[in-house]
Parts: structure tokens; sequence; C-alpha cells
């Protein structure tokens, strides 16, 4: 059978509960952009998400709000930034809300070379604890050797807070994502990554 994770003794750690947390989720959203000068534009973006759970008792459903707006553009010939703020509200039965944010930057360090790094905050619905909170930092560096073959490497930092009262919950997330990309084809790419991942 299934083994519980060592040092994990909360109910959702129980692998004989999975099927509990089985949900639909429905989404809906609209964006926006107006550059009302040459180099900058205004940005929104709003979406909706329902989540149901079909067989979880206590699991909370969720209608949950995001909404964000803010700047895009050039701050050189080289430097491209983007800056959001906004509100997450979830409607449903358990309430919960919050700010959310992005702040981006990318640099085109040479024609074939490209860095990127941010921040964003967001909120999800999540099974048994009803919402959790996502405070991610991130870099992205790409490269491209002979019009064909693309390097990337890409780390991010999440931290998680689960918003449930009873059982108040934080998750230290570290991803890195490093691998090769080739173009076959303009309709084909072939890729292989390496992702190493780890939770405490």
């Amino acid at each position: 059978g299934l083994a519980i994770p060592v040092g994990c003794t909360e109910g959702v750690c129980d692998p004989d509960t999975v099927d509990a947390f089985d949900y639909i989720n429905l989404r809906a959203g609209v964006d926006g952009r107006w550059r009302f000068l040459p180099k900058t534009a205004l940005v929104l973006e709003t979406d909706l998400d329902l989540r149901t759970y079909l067989r979880a008792t206590d699991s909370p459903s969720a209608l949950l709000l995001r909404a964000m707006g803010g700047l895009a553009g050039l701050v050189s010939a080289k430097i491209v930034v983007t800056a959001k703020l906004g509100w997450a509200h979830n409607f449903g039965e358990t309430g919960g809300d919050t700010l959310i944010a992005q702040l981006e930057g990318n640099y085109l360090f040479s024609p074939t070379m490209s860095f990127k790094g941010g921040y964003a905050r967001t909120l999800n619905p999540v099974a048994a604890y009803g919402l959790f909170r996502n405070d991610r930092g991130y870099v992205e560096a790409r490269a491209l050797f002979g019009g064909k073959l693309v390097m990337h490497g890409f780390l991010a930092v999440d931290f998680l807070g689960f918003q449930d009262p009873a059982e108040p919950r934080s998750d230290t997330l570290v991803s890195l994502d490093v691998g090769p990309e080739y173009q076959f084809k303009p309709w084909l790419v072939g890729a292989v990554g390496y992702l190493l991942s780890t939770r405490s």
C-alpha cells in the first residue's frame, strides 16, 4: 500500500483520502491592454474561478475573483518592466481575500540572450484548506545558439500560506528547471528538461 510521508501528521497526508480531493474548476477571464504612449501600455487582468469538490465534505467550494491593473512598457531599448497591483476575493462559503501583485523585469542582454526576474503574489483555491496565498520570486535565463537551439534555466521560490484558521500551515517550495529546446521545423519543437523541486 501507499505510505504516509515521514513527519506529516495532517489528514491531507493520508494517501487513502486522495480521491476526496477530486474537483471541477471553471475559469472565465477578461484581459485588456491599452497603449496610451508609444512604449507604455495600461494592462488589466481579471478572472473568476468556480471550484467545487466532487466527494469531499470538508473541502469548501470557492468562487474566487482576481483583478489586477498596472503598466507595462520599455524602460530602455533592452529593458521591459511590468507592474500590476490588485485584489483577490473569495465569494464562497469561507470567504477570504488578499492583495495580489506582480513586478517583472525582462532584460535583453543580446539578440540571442535574455534574462527575466520578478515577484508575484496570488490567491488560489485548494482542497481541505480552502485557499492558499502564493508569494513567488523567480529568475529565468534563455540563450539561443545557431538559430534553433535554446538553452533555458528557471529558478523559483514559492512561499505558500494556507488560510484555514483551524490548521494554519506554511510551506516553502524551491523549483529548478534547466534544459535545451530545439526547433526541428517551424511547427515542431523538441525539448528535454531536468526539474528539481523541494518542499518544506
